[in-house]
């Protein structure tokens, strides 16, 4: 049993006391602590291991492929610049799901959100892996809260590529936008990619 000094009246106070004898002051809060951020740590490496294909599931059952009714083949022949942002995001939206592994991350489809001189675009992703899924508790809990945070992080690295750098600044779009859902259309995570 060590001793600390209270904050508010700077007496000795014992570390396993819950408030200060001579004044009642409770001791601060000390965060997440060590197994927080190994908890957070092993979390983003799962993460990182599902967003680029690696296999750590080690006989996990693979999520449920989402259904793609809704989206139709693009067949025109005389394209506008629209179109071609587009085809070029529906491009890069496969290919960011495909990495994924064992098909965690499905791409539904990307359109253009704004109509004013800047342009910015949406491209829709699909997963239920649990662990792309964000954490409900984190409100309340900062050790679900880190762990949302670093799966939103990894999410934007995945997402912000140099090749979607590359198609932003090449078509001078304004921003570009990668929502992550459930399969009920509920957000996960959002990456924002911009000039």
């Amino acid at each position: 049993m060590g001793l600390r000094t209270c904050g508010d009246c700077n007496s000795p106070v014992s570390t396993s006391a819950k408030a200060c004898p001579k004044c009642g002051a409770k001791p601060p809060k000390t965060g997440i602590g060590c197994s927080g951020v190994l908890a957070v740590l092993a979390g983003l490496l799962l993460l990182n291991s599902i967003l680029n294909g690696t296999d750590t599931t080690h006989g996990a059952a693979a999520p449920q492929k989402p259904t793609n009714k809704h989206r139709e083949p693009f067949h025109k022949s005389n394209t506008t610049k629209e179109d071609q942002i587009i085809l070029a995001l529906d491009k890069l939206g496969q290919k960011i799901a495909a990495k994924s592994e064992k098909g965690a991350i499905k791409y539904f489809k990307s359109h253009r959100v704004t109509t004013t001189q800047s342009p910015a675009y949406k491209s829709v992703f699909i997963t239920t892996h649990p662990a792309l899924m964000s954490l409900s508790d984190a409100a309340k809990n900062p050790e679900s809260k880190m762990k949302n945070l670093a799966r939103t992080a990894a999410w934007q690295t995945n997402f912000c590529s140099e090749e979607m750098q590359q198609l932003i600044n090449t078509n001078n779009l304004w921003v570009v936008s990668g929502d992550l859902t459930d399969d009920k259309g509920e957000t996960q995570s959002l990456a924002l990619c911009s000039r």
